[in-house]
């Protein structure tokens, strides 16, 4: 009786779980699913039986695995029973099925992160294929093992493991299993930034699993392509590939690669195109299917991605000067990257703790936990470092720059920065992008000519079929008499000319070989110089870029943080935008006790020129407040000009601009701001309430406020014979006025319906309509709209806008 009650509880556990996981099922994977449950219910074959259960149990590990260890239970039931028989076809057939219930078991503990009871799983199903000598069984086998090796970031034996299958490729055939390895290896080779084998890999894995028809395993390549892309910066084409795979998800109803593709797509709004509520939807969708399904590698990679998030949204807002949005994004970052962390450790996935780590390190520094931020990140690079993973590494030695930096440890600072950049350079490589889109191209092409190849093929045999059927057995009689009698006259004919001018014939082929063989090693050492040349120019190329790409770095670094604005003034916002990799324009920022001196210069030319230019303006600046003790800005400007010329004509150097810039002093006593401003060509804009004192001359008027021009001299510093002493005014500021220093970059920017210049009316009319908007959409404001009146057209120069309120 008890044993009756314990199968009809097992009935109906086994019933609720069929009714609760069809809830979720497409209607081509329901269908697909009753025809199997019928013909467990109708057939009495074991083995019949036994296959069907097979094919139910693979399926629910697409959406529900518990389900799925109930129906491995049945089957691995039928494999016992077949393997007391005394038939050994059938004894064979139930140590298969057994072997086969253990690796499902072991794919099913796999996509539950449970690593240790996916490799026992496994490791027993290994065993029992070897014994029937069964290869594909070996193989899959191999790719779990691999797979929970990458789970837990022990890359080398994973890789190990997926190589003995690509090696055995021959032996195993165009199979999925074969596919799946190329997939994996492809994987641990982007992890590894070997991106030129990732990509040969991939490419390989999606030809077999197209021409298998495997609808699953090209959505898994299309995810992992997306990823290459992806990590060199193309997001534009990693959202290609990853709306691909999510589309294969969906059909099939493959929870897990749904999650996985909305996680990929949710990087790309983060990472390359800014959208973070949108980023921060996608990933929260991820989330609940993960953790519907109960994927605990999955639950911690968004757990992570939403933490990450948090973190860039808190310094944003630091960086801005709101501090209690600041402190709610910072405290759901801290929340988010925790849990992740709880996770990863939980499951041994070394590579999601070591980025986990390196985000709490990022929350500690925002906490102004120093000591606590360079323990976390030192913890992060040992475990980057020892899995050997380029990204993790780079991270951490960022962290810890910044670390030491604020602890004005400098040493270590320089340390871990120059270890940062090295990393940072030996990642993001250029030619590999262009390699890897190249061949994703060609393997299109490839694809598509294949098809048309196919397609005219299949035509050319209709027709000829046709052609053959309607000739008559005369026809081939007559062409057969016809073909020995043309045969005849040919040889023949050709014996006979063989014979008359053989001699002609060699003597001509020995001139003509001699001919070729000279021009053939003309060619060769015509290629070979222009190779050389080649070579050469690309080595200088290479060697130019790195160079400049090195002086950015240089004149990043000069570039004052806009937290002095934001200490000495309510609201400050910074647009800058380089034309090309360094910038003409600069900004230049000095405090000295209760004054603050600002600059927004505009040197000749841009690019390098520019660049070189804008460091002998930076130096002058400096030199004129601290050697030479300036202390307004006309006199700024007059040492400037004076300091310029002595030394560009010590260099024989004739300068026809020199520098454009507008100078502002802002001096503050008691609850008073006194702003005094010299311009050399370029002038300071201030609007205030029309109701207020006006200043400068009244240049445009916009409901109640009017957009005041403090003029500047027409000369530059630098380049001009007959001089003039520069001009100074002076200005009692109240609170709310808003002051914009600029150059001439964005008013010169060419775009528009009909290709012209954005002009300074334009200009004007726009910081009119918002300046009394908070800074942070004046900034956003000022780059869209710039942006969408450029279009497809190029930045002419360098643009660099201030905005300041009182």
């Amino acid at each position: 009786m008890r044993e009756f009650n314990i199968k009809i509880n097992y009935v109906l556990l086994l019933l609720t779980v069929l009714i609760a996981g069809q809830k979720s099922l497409a209607q081509s994977e329901k269908q697909k699913l009753d025809s199997l449950f019928k013909v467990v219910k109708t057939v009495t074959q074991d083995s019949t039986k036994a296959n069907a259960y097979t094919a139910i149990a693979e399926q629910y590990l697409l959406f529900n695995v518990d389900s799925a260890f109930l129906f491995i239970k049945e089957y691995d039931l039928i494999g016992q029973k077949l393997q007391l028989s005394k038939n050994e076809k059938l004894r064979q057939k139930g140590l298969k099925l057994h072997a086969t219930a253990l690796l499902t078991r072991a794919n099913g503990f796999f996509y539950l992160s449970q690593n240790d009871s996916a490799t026992h799983y496994a490791k027993s199903a290994l065993e029992v294929y070897k014994k029937t000598k069964d290869e594909q069984g070996i193989a899959a086998c191999n790719n779990t093992l691999g797979n929970v090796e990458m789970n837990l970031s022990n890359l080398d034996e994973a890789e190990r493991y997926f190589m003995l299958n690509y090696n055995s490729r021959k032996v195993l055939g165009v199979s999925k299993i074969v596919g799946a390895a190329c997939n994996n290896l492809g994987m641990i080779a982007g992890k590894k930034a070997d991106y030129k084998a990732a990509s040969n890999y991939y490419l390989e894995s999606l030809r077999i699993k197209d021409s298998l028809g495997d609808t699953k395993g090209v959505a898994k390549t299309y995810n992992n392509l997306g990823l290459l892309h992806a990590e060199q910066g193309d997001g534009k084409t990693a959202l290609k590939y990853y709306n691909k795979a999510l589309e294969i998800d969906l059909e099939l109803n493959d929870k897990k690669g749904e999650a996985v593709a909305l996680n990929n797509m949710a990087i790309i709004y983060f990472q390359h195109e800014k959208n973070y509520p949108k980023s921060i939807e996608t990933n929260e969708k991820a989330l609940a299917i993960r953790e519907a399904i109960g994927d605990k590698k999955g639950i911690g990679s968004s757990l992570n991605n939403l933490g990450t998030i948090y973190n860039v949204l808190t310094d944003s807002m630091l960086k801005h000067n709101e501090k209690e949005k600041a402190n709610e994004y910072l405290k759901k970052a801290e929340d988010y990257i925790i849990r992740a962390l709880a996770v990863r450790r939980e499951i041994k996935d070394q590579n999601g703790v070591a980025s986990a780590l390196n985000n709490l390190g990022s929350v500690f520094m925002y906490k102004n936990k120093i000591d606590e931020a360079i323990k976390i990140c030192k913890e992060a690079l040992e475990l980057g470092t020892k899995l050997q993973i380029p990204e993790r590494e780079e991270a951490s030695c960022k962290c810890l720059y910044e670390a030491y930096n604020r602890k004005k440890d400098f040493k270590n600072a320089l340390y871990y920065l120059q270890r940062q950049i090295a990393l940072t350079d030996s990642i993001r490589n250029e030619t590999t992008k262009k390699e890897l889109l190249t061949k994703t191209l060609s393997y299109e092409f490839e694809k598509k000519s294949l098809a048309d190849s196919l397609k005219n093929a299949e035509q050319i045999k209709l027709e000829r079929l046709d052609f053959e059927n309607k000739q008559t057995k005369q026809r081939y009689f007559t062409i057969s008499a016809i073909l020995v009698s043309v045969l005849m006259f040919v040889l023949l004919a050709v014996t006979f000319r063989n014979y008359r001018n053989k001699k002609k014939i060699s003597e001509t082929l020995t001139r003509q070989n001699k001919i070729i063989t000279q021009q053939k090693e003309e060619v060769e050492n015509k290629n070979i110089a222009i190779n050389q040349q080649k070579e050469i120019i690309e080595e200088k190329n290479r060697e130019i870029v790195d160079s400049i790409q090195y002086a950015k770095r240089i004149q990043d670094a000069i570039l004052p943080d806009n937290k002095i604005l934001n200490d000495f003034f309510s609201e400050s916002f910074i647009l800058f935008k380089p034309k090309d990799i360094v910038s003409g324009d600069f900004y230049w920022i000095e405090k000295k006790q209760n004054t603050l001196h600002l600059a927004v210069v505009d040197c000749t030319g841009h690019g390098v020129p520019g660049a070189f230019i804008s460091l002998l303006g930076y130096n002058l600046l400096n030199r004129s407040i601290n050697e030479f003790n300036c202390k307004n800005p006309a006199e700024v400007l007059q040492c400037m000009d004076e300091k310029l010329e002595e030394l560009l004509l010590r260099s024989s150097i004739t300068v026809r601009d020199g520098m454009d810039l507008a100078f502002c002093t802002f001096h503050q006593t008691n609850n008073e701001i006194k702003m005094s401003f010299a311009g050399a060509h370029n002038p300071c804009w201030l609007i205030r309430k029309k109701s207020e004192k006006p200043v400068g001359k009244t240049i445009l008027e916009f409901d109640e406020y009017a957009l005041y021009e403090l003029a500047a001299n027409r000369q530059s510093i630098g380049g001009f014979t007959d001089k003039k002493p520069y001009l100074e005014e002076s200005v009692s500021l109240t609170k709310g006025d808003m002051i914009y220093l600029f150059s001439d970059g964005y008013a010169d920017q060419f775009g528009g319906d009909k290709g012209k210049k954005f002009k300074y009316g334009k200009l004007r009319e726009l910081l009119l309509s918002i300046n009394s908007k908070p800074l942070t959409f004046q900034l956003d404001s000022l780059n869209q709209t710039i942006e969408a009146w450029r279009g497809e057209q190029s930045q002419v120069d360098d643009i660099c806008i201030i905005g300041i309120r009182v």
